[in-house]
């Protein structure tokens, strides 16, 4: 009777078991309720690093359609989209460093609904790694005895380092220190440097972009108003293909006219052809006269529909130049944006955001053109030969590619100097002239030099006899001035030079011969 009893209770634990695990068709209940489960998340769970506009993408085998829930708080309660007809959506505006938490709910044919599991990422930090790059453009001397090395120095996130003085480098000649003091060694940032930044703006104003129209011109205005001295702007925009609205100008009235008067264009985007466009209309140059460097910055609210252009074209025409994206609302394509910004992308959830970002954009701009510094030092080395030189930032905690500058120049022609205001130097008059001949009908010229002074030379010129001469200065460098004697031979005048920058005074004499 036992054995019996106790075969009954196993039949039926057995009976209430296959019940529960199995359907009218032999399958498991749980394969049957995994059916239309969301699943295998794109960024992946607990991803790191994840940039500020997201594509959440996600797997499911059955829907019809689905919701997404998006916070940051677990789990997320926030419906961010409803029936969705597509297993992905775009995410923008998000903030740095900040762990976010989604969800996905598929709606079945049936009226079913099934819930996937919660996932999380993390974006990126906004914080730039300690430590600085110095990039050489070049080495050049200069008589008597100057060594010149332009550099620039970034941070190893790429962002330009615009702090730093004399005080903050070591240079080594010939693997000796250079005395800072001994040396004059001076830093030159761009204000005193002949330095032009370019910057193409270039706005979408294609139909989609109507109702925010207004907004994205209030945002440009912002920009341009806060343009630095040095920087001249152009201003396009683009739907059907990109229209110069105006052409590179620094005067902010011009600037904000264009703005103004930008209506809404065509139904069509040529994203990609404003790319090749904008990053046409400037070419970057570093010498020791003149430095020219560009920008493009750019704002869009969707995608290239057009295809006259593709992505690799654009992606050539932006090689090595400098370019800021900024993507408005949830149609844009972040990961073209991404890559298209190789300076820096910007997503817009809201078009109350895009001042602020325009202005961080602009603020990045100018740390990078102040990034850019001219090191100026007299060498005690004579003689034609070559030497070594060597440029690091004090105290740098990166010790990576390019932690330092290094190179060589030849000493040939190079002879000491005094300190002082003087005119036409050279090797064989270091002091430079106190008379300038000049023939009749003729032009000479005169150039001032201002050597160990601690402020870059500003000069002004006067002449006391001008029936017999004519005197004009460069408008380019007032340290020039061109004289030319139309009076009879033995005509003189007196010239005084002025350096207002160190308060220097010279006077010599011009005489026709």
């Amino acid at each position: 009777m036992k054995l019996l009893k106790l075969s009954l209770i196993l039949f039926c634990v057995a009976f209430l078991v296959s019940s529960c695990s199995l359907s009218g068709d032999g399958e498991e209940n749980n394969t049957i309720t995994t059916v239309g489960k969301p699943n295998t998340p794109t960024p992946a769970h607990n991803s790191i690093d994840v940039e500020s506009a997201v594509v959440l993408s996600w797997k499911c085998d059955s829907y019809s359609s689905f919701d997404v829930y998006f916070s940051k708080s677990n789990p997320p309660t926030d419906l961010y989209i409803q029936n969705i007809s597509t297993p992905n959506v775009t995410v923008v505006g998000l903030n740095f460093q900040t762990r976010y938490y989604w969800k996905v709910v598929s709606h079945q044919k049936d009226g079913t609904s099934v819930s996937g599991d919660v996932w999380s990422f993390v974006t990126k930090s906004n914080d730039n790694s300690a430590g600085y790059l110095l990039v050489k453009s070049n080495i050049q001397t200069k008589l008597p005895s100057f060594v010149n090395i332009m550099f620039q120095v970034l941070d190893p996130a790429g962002n330009g380092v615009d702090n730093l003085t004399t005080t903050n480098f070591d240079l080594y000649e010939d693997n000796l220190p250079v005395s800072v003091s001994e040396s004059y060694l001076n830093i030159k940032k761009r204000e005193e440097t002949p330095y032009t930044l370019k910057t193409v703006l270039m706005l979408d104003n294609s139909t989609s972009v109507q109702q925010n129209l207004a907004e994205i011109k209030n945002a440009a205005l912002s920009f341009v108003s806060s343009k630095i001295p040095q920087q001249e702007i152009a201003i396009y925009k683009f739907s059907e293909d990109a229209v110069l609205v105006q052409d590179f100008t620094s005067d902010l009235g011009k600037l904000t006219s264009a703005i103004n008067s930008i209506g809404v264009g065509f139904y069509t985007t040529d994203l990609y052809g404003a790319v090749v466009t904008g990053a046409g209309r400037w070419t970057d140059s570093f010498s020791y006269d003149n430095i020219v460097q560009g920008t493009l910055v750019l704002l869009t609210d969707g995608t290239d529909t057009q295809g006259s252009s593709t992505l690799n074209q654009a992606l050539s025409a932006i090689s090595g130049k400098r370019v800021y994206t900024v993507g408005l609302g949830t149609e844009i394509d972040p990961v073209v944006l991404q890559k298209i910004g190789n300076a820096g992308f910007y997503s817009s959830g809201s078009v109350s955001e895009l001042t602020s970002q325009f202005l961080e954009v602009q603020l990045n701009i100018q740390k990078y053109a102040n990034s850019f510094y001219s090191l100026e030092y007299m060498s005690p080395k004579r003689g034609n030969s070559y030497h070594t030189l060597r440029l690091f930032v004090k105290d740098n905690p990166y010790n990576g590619a390019n932690y330092y500058i290094t190179g060589s120049f030849n000493s040939l022609g190079f002879y000491s100097i005094y300190p002082g205001l003087f005119v036409n130097t050279s090797a064989e008059y270091p002091e430079g002239i106190d008379t300038l001949k000049i023939t009749k009908g003729e032009y000479e010229i005169a150039t001032a030099s201002t050597y160990l002074a601690s402020n870059v030379g500003q000069y002004s010129w006067s002449l006391s006899n001008q029936a017999d001469f004519e005197m004009s200065v460069d408008s380019t460098d007032n340290s020039i001035c061109k004289f030319y004697g139309k009076g009879a031979n033995g005509s003189q005048g007196n010239v005084l030079v002025q350096d207002t920058a160190n308060q220097l005074i010279k006077q010599f004499i011009v005489i026709i011969r």
